[in-house]
């Protein structure tokens, strides 16, 4: 049971991580746009 739970957190947290990583990739693009 700890096993499966530990890969559960590790899951959602490299999950929320890319989702993060997308959301600021995204607003750097936003703020390369405006500039141009």
């Amino acid at each position: 049971m700890k096993e499966s739970e530990l890969e559960r957190i590790e899951y959602t947290d490299f999950g929320l991580g890319a989702i993060e990583t997308v959301q600021s990739i995204g607003t750097l693009l936003e703020m390369t746009m405006k500039e141009k």
